[in-house]
């Protein structure tokens, strides 16, 4: 799941829509759905809301690929017998020795040549809430119900053929993510280029992050899981960087969402990174980003504090948030 800071997983059968199979990176058409199926009596899809979602789905395939490509070797010189350490970039989300797992997590979701995985199946957006996770606040008490945006289906093992649900919460459309990462510029992820102040953020923020998020869980409740996994992909929760109480009097719990909980999770609990789904999406996030705006000469260290996963809280909004805010379904 993923709220905000946050996203969730559950599932049943719903309406939904079919994503046109598991695209190509490069050609696929965006817009192409082969498929509705509704549920009578049930909310039905706007068309706009279909074609952000195809767009995210799409999008969330290129971030898997760029991950894939920060995680391989592809030194033509490089000795097989010697590993490659582990790039920078991983190594702010995860454990030299977590390399083979997460490499296994995208590569069972995204196949060598870019093509989705088939061993999620076919993957469907449902519009209506079965397990009420919408609007369940998140334990830390700082996320208000209604903040989740979305979440996938059960956790439990099931068989291969069974189709990926993946449900989606009303409130996704009014945090402020762009239509899509390319409509993200290198100079607008930055809180503070002139002054080199540039770390992944809500900047860079979009719908396709929460989608790569989701079906990172997705995979881990597949029959076989990815190998190096001897648990599912959950959303971990940490004692708060900042320490402090909770209201029983125990260590204030915060879950690992976003860019700074994801790199904290290594300082405090690093035994958890592989196994929490967020840590995934923000390391492709960032490795996707790293690539590239690499030409304009930015590098992206790590965030110096918290701040706000909804990109409609940023002060001030990048320009692409803000021409979302004009056309907020």
């Amino acid at each position: 799941m993923r709220s905000y800071p946050v996203l969730a997983f559950f599932a049943f059968a719903s309406p939904t829509f079919h994503v046109n199979g598991h695209p190509l990176i490069d050609d696929i058409d965006p817009y192409a759905v082969d498929k509705l199926k509704y549920l009578d009596k049930l909310p039905e899809w706007k068309s706009d809301v279909m074609e952000r979602l195809n767009v995210g789905f799409v999008d969330a395939w290129e971030l898997a690929k760029f991950a894939i490509l920060e995680l391989e070797d592809r030194d033509p010189d490089h000795d097989p017998k010697h590993p490659k350490p582990p790039s920078l970039i991983f190594k702010k989300y995860f454990l030299p020795n977590d390399h083979d797992a997460v490499l296994a997590v995208f590569k069972s979701i995204v196949t060598p040549n870019y093509r989705g995985n088939d061993r999620l199946k076919e993957v469907y957006f449902s519009n209506i809430d079965p397990a009420g996770e919408c609007d369940i606040p998140s334990p830390d008490g700082e996320v208000k119900a209604g903040s989740v945006g979305m979440y996938t289906t059960p956790n439990t093992l099931h068989e291969e053929e069974r189709p990926s649900f993946i449900h989606v919460c009303p409130d996704i459309w009014t945090l402020g993510y762009p239509k899509s990462i390319h409509d993200i510029k290198c100079e607008d992820t930055c809180e503070d280029l002139k002054h080199n102040k540039c770390w992944p953020s809500a900047r860079m923020a979009t719908v396709a992050e929460v989608i790569l998020h989701e079906l990172v869980h997705r995979t881990s409740y597949t029959k076989e899981r990815p190998q190096g996994l001897l648990f599912p992909i959950i959303d971990q929760v940490m004692k708060d960087p900042k320490g402090g109480k909770d209201e029983h009097g125990n260590p204030k719990q915060v879950q690992v969402y976003g860019t700074y909980y994801t790199q904290q999770l290594l300082h405090i609990e690093k035994n958890k990174a592989r196994y929490n789904a967020d840590s995934y999406a923000m390391f492709a996030r960032d490795a996707y980003w790293s690539y590239l705006c690499h030409s304009k000469k930015i590098n992206y260290g790590s965030p110096p504090h918290w701040e706000t996963n909804i990109p409609n809280k940023l002060k001030p909004k990048p320009p692409a948030m803000q021409v979302q805010l004009a056309g907020d379904l």
